[in-house]
Protein backbone atom coordinates (compact mmCIF):
# COMPACT_ATOMS: atom_id res chain seq x y z
CA UNK A 1 0.00 0.00 0.00
CA UNK A 2 1.08 3.51 -0.66
CA UNK A 3 1.79 5.60 2.39
CA UNK A 4 0.19 9.04 2.17
CA UNK A 5 2.08 11.72 4.06
CA UNK A 6 0.63 14.69 5.89
CA UNK A 7 1.93 17.16 3.33
CA UNK A 8 -0.38 15.75 0.66
CA UNK A 9 -3.49 16.27 2.80
CA UNK A 10 -3.14 20.04 2.86
CA UNK A 11 -3.58 22.36 -0.07
CA UNK A 12 -0.67 24.44 -1.21
CA UNK A 13 -0.52 27.89 0.37
CA UNK A 14 -2.00 30.68 -1.67
CA UNK A 15 0.61 33.09 -3.04
CA UNK A 16 -1.02 36.35 -1.86
CA UNK A 17 1.63 38.62 -3.36
CA UNK A 18 1.16 37.10 -6.78
CA UNK A 19 -2.63 37.33 -6.53
CA UNK A 20 -2.48 40.99 -5.51
CA UNK A 21 -0.07 41.66 -8.34
CA UNK A 22 -2.44 40.08 -10.85
CA UNK A 23 -5.41 42.12 -9.57
CA UNK A 24 -3.52 45.44 -9.44
CA UNK A 25 -4.47 46.61 -12.98
CA UNK A 26 -8.20 46.11 -12.34
CA UNK A 27 -8.35 47.26 -8.72
CA UNK A 28 -10.34 50.42 -9.53
CA UNK A 29 -13.00 48.54 -11.46
CA UNK A 30 -13.05 45.77 -8.89
CA UNK A 31 -13.54 48.26 -6.03
CA UNK A 32 -16.30 50.02 -7.99
CA UNK A 33 -18.06 46.73 -8.67
CA UNK A 34 -17.94 45.68 -5.02
CA UNK A 35 -19.07 49.14 -3.89
CA UNK A 36 -21.97 49.32 -6.33
CA UNK A 37 -23.07 45.80 -5.46
CA UNK A 38 -23.01 46.59 -1.74
CA UNK A 39 -24.87 49.86 -2.32
CA UNK A 40 -27.54 48.11 -4.37
CA UNK A 41 -28.10 45.55 -1.65
CA UNK A 42 -28.40 48.26 1.00
CA UNK A 43 -30.86 50.25 -1.13
CA UNK A 44 -32.85 47.06 -1.76
CA UNK A 45 -33.20 46.51 1.98
CA UNK A 46 -34.91 49.86 2.50
CA UNK A 47 -38.47 49.14 1.30
CA UNK A 48 -38.93 45.84 3.19
CA UNK A 49 -37.66 47.39 6.40
CA UNK A 50 -39.89 50.46 5.96
CA UNK A 51 -42.89 48.23 5.24
CA UNK A 52 -42.16 46.24 8.40
CA UNK A 53 -42.09 49.46 10.45
CA UNK A 54 -45.40 50.55 8.94
CA UNK A 55 -47.08 47.21 9.61
CA UNK A 56 -45.80 47.21 13.21
CA UNK A 57 -47.13 50.73 13.71
CA UNK A 58 -50.50 49.67 12.35
CA UNK A 59 -50.69 46.59 14.57
CA UNK A 60 -49.29 48.13 17.76
CA UNK A 61 -50.86 51.59 17.73
CA UNK A 62 -53.71 51.20 15.24
CA UNK A 63 -52.27 54.21 13.41
CA UNK A 64 -54.49 54.88 10.38
CA UNK A 65 -52.28 57.69 9.05
CA UNK A 66 -49.42 55.26 8.56
CA UNK A 67 -51.82 52.59 7.34
CA UNK A 68 -52.48 54.67 4.22
CA UNK A 69 -48.80 54.41 3.30
CA UNK A 70 -48.89 50.60 3.08
CA UNK A 71 -50.89 50.42 -0.21
CA UNK A 72 -48.70 53.22 -1.61
CA UNK A 73 -45.52 51.25 -0.86
CA UNK A 74 -47.06 48.06 -2.25
CA UNK A 75 -47.99 49.81 -5.49
CA UNK A 76 -44.49 51.27 -5.83
CA UNK A 77 -43.03 47.81 -5.32
CA UNK A 78 -45.33 46.31 -7.96
CA UNK A 79 -44.61 49.15 -10.40
CA UNK A 80 -40.88 48.62 -10.05
CA UNK A 81 -41.29 45.00 -11.15
CA UNK A 82 -40.37 43.35 -7.85
CA UNK A 83 -42.54 40.55 -6.57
Amino acid sequence: MADIGESEDRAAPLPWRRLIGLLRPIRGGLAAMVGLSTGGVLIGLGPPLALGVLVNALVDRDDTAEATLIPLMASIRCASGQS
